[in-house]
């Protein structure tokens, strides 16, 4: 039970802050344990909560420790405090267990599906595709979108999202996997800096791919502002998405790049962890590029969209048809 456990490992912090050694507790004849069932308690190995006695005596004890050690403790030992909380842990122990949500498979194998559009303004067929399976295992793809937040701090390498990805896999590392250097999120840093953030949404800022180059072939990463976020309440996309895959391709189209960019690779923008409904925004994203691609496009000859799960794949592939767009689809 993690609610058990959460509040076993608060009595274990104030232990520790107070000083309080394991061999005294178990002396104390108002706590009334030996040492194998205090290690058990405050490991949170235990079916229920302690009984209100022993929390009483445990924070006593560490009140004293406190003082005689002179401690100051950031935890309280306000008895009123901890009989709520012991009420609260108490209430969501008995409750019944609610079955997780699975999270969405992820596909494993990677597919890829193309449809040529219409010749385009300057008489070239340029391509729309899905990919689906692990961005890092994508090669080939000259850029990279990451959907980043308004503010362009980078997530961290542990999380699950795009940009973590990116991050991790565009830095320097050593042998155990730890970063040495942090090339992406370092050259962001350092060109967010004169533009006092937070940025206008789907505003594009371009970095070098760092590791990525030579691990993927990935020669640049296009951070597009596609979330807005909020403490205590995570991120939400931002509205028009559809300009953050405009402005991107506009970035991948700039001159200074030599060659130039010929293909682009897009997550779903805003479907990740700020929980966007990619049925509402995957046609908007793929009808855009769509369009950038006939209408304007220069230089870049192929949009992929990542389509990460089964779920993905199928609102992608219904975006493709309802794109409404002449054209063939093959696998590969």
């Amino acid at each position: 039970m993690t609610e058990v456990r959460a509040f076993c490992h608060r009595l274990d912090q104030l232990r520790l802050e107070s000083g309080a050694k394991i061999p005294d507790l178990t002396q104390d004849p108002a706590i009334g344990r030996r040492r194998s069932q205090l290690y058990a308690i405050l490991r949170g190995e235990i079916g229920s909560p302690p009984p209100w006695e022993f929390i009483d005596a445990f924070v006593r004890h560490c009140v004293r420790a406190a003082r005689a050690n002179g401690k100051r403790l950031s935890i309280s030992t306000d008895p009123e405090y901890w009989k709520h909380e012991l009420a609260l842990v108490v209430d969501l122990a008995e409750r019944p267990e609610r079955p997780r949500a699975e999270r969405p498979k992820v596909l494993t194998a990677q597919q890829k599906t193309i449809r040529e559009l219409p010749p385009s303004t300057d008489g070239k067929i340029r391509r729309l595709g899905l990919i689906t399976g692990d961005i890092r295992q994508v090669h080939g793809i000259d850029a990279w979108v990451n959907s980043e937040n308004t503010d362009m701090v980078m997530a961290r390498v542990q999380d699950r999202s795009i940009s973590a990805v990116i991050r991790y896999e565009g830095a320097e590392r050593d042998g155990a996997g730890r970063v040495v250097v942090d090339h992406v999120a370092d050259e962001l840093a350092a060109t967010v800096a004169g533009l006092q953030p937070p940025l206008v949404p789907g505003q594009v800022i371009t970095t070098d791919a760092g590791e990525l180059t030579g691990n993927n072939g990935v020669r640049a990463i296009i951070h597009a502002a596609t979330v807005h976020g909020a403490p205590g309440a995570g991120f939400t996309p931002v509205r028009e998405l559809g300009r953050c895959v405009a402005n991107a391709l506009v970035a991948a189209e700039m001159p200074y790049w030599s060659p130039p960019l010929s293909s682009v690779l897009f997550p779903l923008l805003g479907c990740g962890e700020a929980g966007g409904d990619p049925e509402l925004i995957v046609p908007e994203l793929i009808e855009t590029a769509a369009n950038r691609l006939v209408v304007a496009a220069r230089h870049v000859e192929t949009v992929w969209f990542l389509a990460r799960t089964g779920a993905d794949l199928r609102v992608c592939e219904r975006a493709l048809d309802r794109a409404n767009r002449p054209g063939r689809s093959t696998g590969s």
